[in-house]
């Protein structure tokens, strides 16, 4: 048994609790973090307790002074203005400030700033969220959970260092809707004793399609605190709703840059290949090709055969250029019946020979439909840029229209050829 379920799962199992910890400022200053906007704990007097990046930021602070005032942060005319916003939160009323603060210096620091009182427990003072520029211009009102703002994150859980594993499980499973693996969970644990803060995602039960909808995901935070009590440290969970998960995230931003129905790289993401490949162009020592595929006929596919059978001429069209290019080049996808693709052939003449070969594997292309059988072929342009011409003034725009202009030749003279503009 390790370490940490032996302390999870020891004797002693006290309930779970979500008052038996003192939350001050130290702590709900780890919530500043869920704020994307600049954000800050002050007391009534107007020191900053604690504040997110996006605030030092603002207020030209590169880190946490001990020692931030309101009062020397802001001109004496917005201190002023503040003075009485700062009145009105002490007795527990949420105020906004309209018309902009400006600093000492005399620079803008905001155009809006919105002050919610929070209650502080025992001895502490009462503190308040100072908040600026908020894309709402609502004021907020923090319900809260056990002296914790309710709004950034949802939830907060507390737990005594010496609860039980499946006590905290299930409570976690249940604050996110979703399934906890719980041996994941023991090493998080284990991690945020040892080491601190520890982040991780929990997917919302799946839906009766099977599928978890965008969004439908939970973010726990779990950051020790103090000392629990038998003297031991406790456990604070913050979760937040609604977020993406960070592997769908990258799913987006990896379908941003492709073609949907082929899967290719879409016209953007090839711009930027180009342009990267310009910027090193000189020296790797050999040159570039871009080549423009316009299919021939594709028109006559869609209006016999329909879309769907013109759809899986497109998806084969791109495996056929994928595998014509192999490790050579990349391949795009860059309008209805337009492909694209980058190469770096050491001359002119194996431009054309690639060319060929791309014509020559699409002319296997066959897809049957309602009883008629479909062929395609294309005409290729493209544009070469040798080794030791100069790339300075050079786009990836510019390229695609010449390699576009080659292929329009290519057209106007029957469809199904090669032609090149050498640059």
């Amino acid at each position: 048994m390790s370490e940490c379920q032996e302390m999870l799962n020891s004797e002693r199992q006290a309930p779970i609790s979500q008052s038996n910890i003192q939350l001050d400022a130290t702590v709900v200053s780890m919530l500043l973090g869920f704020l994307p906007g600049p954000a800050a704990l002050i007391d009534r007097a107007g020191h900053v307790l604690a504040a997110n990046r996006p605030f030092l930021q603002r207020i030209g602070s590169d880190a946490e002074t001990p020692r931030l005032e309101l009062e020397t942060i802001l001109s004496k005319a917005s201190w002023s203005r503040c003075q009485p916003l700062l009145a009105v939160a002490q007795v527990g009323a949420a105020s906004e400030a309209q018309g902009a603060l400006v600093s000492r210096s005399g620079g803008q620091i905001c155009v809006e700033a919105s002050w919610t009182p929070f209650p502080g427990r025992g001895d502490n003072p009462q503190m308040i969220l100072l908040q600026l520029d908020r894309k709402s211009s609502r004021a907020s009102a923090l319900a809260a959970v056990d002296q914790v703002p309710g709004s950034f994150p949802d939830d907060v859980l507390v737990f005594e260092s010496s609860d039980a594993l499946t006590a905290i499980h299930a409570s976690i499973s249940q604050a996110t809707g979703g399934q906890v693996d719980k041996c994941d969970l023991e090493r998080r644990l284990k991690g945020c004793l040892s080491c601190g803060l520890e982040t991780f995602h929990v997917r919302s039960s799946e839906s009766e399609s099977g599928k978890t909808a965008r969004g439908q995901t939970a973010e726990v935070r779990l950051v020790p605190y103090g000392a629990g009590g038998m003297g031991k440290p406790a456990i604070v969970a913050f979760v937040r709703h609604n977020v993406d998960h960070p592997d769908d995230i990258d799913e987006y931003k990896r379908l941003a840059l492709r073609d949907v129905l082929t899967g290719l790289l879409n016209r953007k993401a090839f711009a930027d290949e180009v342009r990267d490949r310009l910027r090193s162009q000189r020296q790797k020592g050999f040159g570039l090709a871009v080549f423009f595929l316009d299919l021939d006929d594709f028109k006559r596919v869609n209006d016999l055969g329909g879309h769907d059978t013109g759809d899986e001429i497109l998806r084969q069209v791109a495996q056929s250029l994928e595998a014509s290019l192999g490790e050579a080049g990349l391949a795009a996808r860059i309008g209805g019946d337009e492909f694209a693709a980058l190469a770096w052939p050491e001359t002119a003449a194996a431009s054309i020979k690639l060319a060929e070969r791309i014509q020559k594997n699409l002319s296997k292309i066959k897809v049957e439909s309602e009883g008629l059988s479909f062929v395609i072929g294309g005409s290729i342009g493209i544009a070469y840029l040798a080794a030791e011409n100069d790339f300075a003034d050079m786009t990836p725009d510019r390229l695609l229209k010449l390699a576009d202009s080659a292929c329009l030749r290519g057209k106007r003279s029957g469809g199904r050829a090669v032609r090149m503009k050498e640059i």
